[in-house]
C-alpha cells in the first residue's frame, strides 16, 4: 500500500521485497548500509517507489551514476535519461 511522506510516494518494505523477490530482511540490510533510504513511520519502514523502480531496473544494489544508460527513466540512481 502506497503511502505519501513529505510528498514523496514510498512503499512498505514488505511489499518492496515480495517485488523484489527478497526478503524484508534484505531492504533493511539495504537501508542499514545506505544502499537506499527510508522512513520509519508509526513502526514500518518504508522506501521510496523511485527507489523500487530503480531497484528492479538495476539490480539489489545501485549503479554508480557513470554506469547507467540514458535509457533509464529512474532519477534515484543517478540517472540522465
Amino acid at each position: 500500500m502506497e503511502r505519501i511522506i513529505e510528498g514523496v510516494p514510498h512503499v512498505p518494505i514488505d511489499e518492496a521485497a515480495a517485488e523484489l523477490v527478497t526478503t524484508h530482511l534484505r531492504i533493511l540490510m539495504l537501508l542499514k548500509h545506505r544502499v537506499v533510504t527510508g522512513s520509519l513511520v508509526d513502526g514500518v519502514w518504508y522506501i521510496e517507489k523511485n527507489l523500487l523502480v530503480s531497484l528492479k531496473k538495476h539490480g539489489m544494489e545501485r549503479p554508480q551514476p557513470a554506469g547507467c544508460t540514458t535509457s533509464c527513466g529512474a532519477t534515484t540512481c543517478g540517472c540522465k535519461g
